[in-house]
Parts: C-alpha cells; structure tokens; sequence
C-alpha cells in the first residue's frame, strides 16, 4: 500500500509540475507575442520640422519686396499624424524713403 501511494503521489506530482510548465510557457508565448503585436503597431507620428531661418535681405533695394524665411522638414508624418506646416513664410519690406533722389521723377 505504501510503495504504492508514494508512487501515486510521485506520479500526481509530476503531473501537476507537467501542467503548471505548460500553462506558463503557453502564457509567456502569449504576453511575448502581444507585446510584439504591440511593437509592430506603431502610433501616429507628427510631422517634425526646423527652427525658422532668419529673414532673407529685401528682394527689392528701392520701393516695397518682400523678404522670406523658410524651415525644412525633419521627419515626415507618418500613420495618420499631424501634417507638415508651411515651410515659407513671407513678408512685405523696403519702402520709398529707401530710394535715390529723382526715382520718381519720370
């Protein structure tokens, strides 16, 4: 009776170690795989771009231009993320007082 129960025993517990092993490594595989569904699952990124140049000179050295500043594009938008903003900006400048006497004498 003894030799057998303790063989019962013995047998129940490699049983129980058998199930618990495989009920672990099932649940690893499964957490592993989810974070690499995670990982693959990449999130919207936001477009990136450049501090503003400075100012370009005036395009014009007598009467009104216009003088730009522009950024460049760091990184795309990618995945549904906020597109890229304007890349120029422009602004009026110069003015008649910056012309030669007799300019507007025609």
């Amino acid at each position: 009776g003894n030799l057998a129960s303790l063989g019962k025993r013995e047998l129940y517990s490699q049983i129980l170690q058998s199930y618990k092993t495989k009920w672990a490594d099932k649940h690893v595989r499964k957490r592993r795989f989810r974070k690499r569904k995670q990982a693959n699952k990449k999130s919207p990124r936001n477009c990136q771009v450049s501090e503003w140049s400075r100012w370009s000179p005036c395009s014009v050295s007598c009467g009104i231009g216009e003088s730009v500043r522009q950024r460049s594009v760091e990184r795309h938008s990618w995945q549904g993320g906020l597109p890229c903003p304007g890349l120029r900006e422009y602004k009026w400048c110069g003015s008649a007082r910056d012309c030669n006497k007799g300019y507007f004498d025609w």
